[in-house]
C-alpha cells in the first residue's frame, strides 16, 4: 500500500510518472477503480453503549492517490470558485475563512435589518442529528 511518507520521499523521476498519471486520468475523465477504495473503521461515540451499532460512527479512510488527485483537482478549481463566485455568499460550511461565528453575525444582521425597517423575518433552523450514520 502507497503510503503519504512514501509519495513524500518519491525522486523527482516517480514524481513525473506520478503526474503524468494523474494527467492521464484527468484527460481520459477515468479515475482508477483502486483510487475509489476506502477501508471503514468504527469510531466509538462518547458516552454511548458500545454494545450497540448506533454507537459508532463509520469513517472512510481513502486511498493516498485518491486524496492526492482530489488534492490537485480542488488546487485547480478553487481560484475559479472563487473568482466567479461560484458558491453562495450566505454558503458558510467548508468555505476558508469563514466560521459559524460568521454566520450568527450575519443571521443577526439580517434580524436586525428586519427590525429596524418593520418588516416580518422568518427564519428556519434545522438539526440534522446522525444526518450521516
Amino acid at each position: 500500500m502507497i503510503t503519504g511518507t512514501i509519495i513524500k520521499k518519491l525522486q523527482r523521476k516517480a514524481l513525473v510518472k506520478l503526474t503524468t498519471l494523474i494527467n492521464a486520468s484527468i484527460r481520459l475523465k477515468h479515475i482508477p477503480a483502486s483510487w475509489k477504495m476506502s477501508e471503514i473503521i468504527m469510531i466509538p461515540k462518547p458516552g454511548k453503549n458500545h454494545n450497540e451499532v448506533e454507537s459508532y460512527r463509520p469513517i472512510a479512510l481513502l486511498q493516498i492517490m485518491s486524496k492526492l488527485f482530489e488534492k490537485l483537482i480542488l488546487k485547480h478549481l478553487k481560484p475559479n470558485i472563487e473568482k466567479y463566485q461560484l458558491v453562495p455568499s450566505h454558503q458558510f460550511g467548508f468555505h476558508s475563512k469563514h466560521s459559524t461565528i460568521d454566520q450568527v453575525h450575519r443571521i443577526t444582521d439580517v434580524i436586525e435589518k428586519s427590525l429596524e425597517d418593520k418588516k416580518v423575518c422568518s427564519t428556519i433552523f434545522l438539526d440534522i442529528a446522525q444526518a450521516f450514520d
